[in-house]
């Protein structure tokens, strides 16, 4: 209803992934709908599609530079336990101290963040073991 909003592209979230919620939120004045969890490169593709923007890809592979920046072994034993048993609050909480404390890390950090943000609790522990020989095998 604001006349300096109504050009701006609206993409409404929900968990809730029926075409009533979908229909709902079109009728509410929004461009699109997404479903949680949110896979990155749905939403990639529609801000490229809303905002008419071109993606650039480094051509060197981050993981090998900017990977090799991680905090060190015995701060990641607190969020790897977390990871092992589903604590969303604790995971949360942990990475963003770790956020706070690390940002020379920001590249790993935030690879943990999407992964823990999609859930992938799996991945998170293979990443966190590998650079956390030192974490319990409980």
């Amino acid at each position: 209803k604001i006349p300096e909003l109504q050009n701006v592209p609206v993409i409404s979230l929900s968990a809730n992934a029926f075409e009533f919620d979908r229909q709902q939120s079109l009728m509410a004045g929004c461009n699109d709908f997404i479903a949680k969890p949110i896979q990155v490169p749905e939403l990639l593709t529609k801000i490229q599609e809303y905002l008419k923007v071109s993606w650039i890809y480094d051509t060197l592979c981050p993981e090998s530079i900017e990977m090799e920046v991680k905090p060190p072994p015995e701060e990641l034993i607190y969020l790897y336990n977390a990871v092992k048993i589903g604590d969303i609050e604790v995971i949360e909480q942990q990475i963003f101290l770790l956020q706070q404390l690390y940002p020379e890390a920001a590249y790993f950090i935030n690879k943990l963040q999407v992964l823990a943000a999609n859930f992938e609790y799996e991945k998170l522990i293979v990443l966190l073991d590998i650079n956390n020989s030192s974490s319990p095998e409980n």
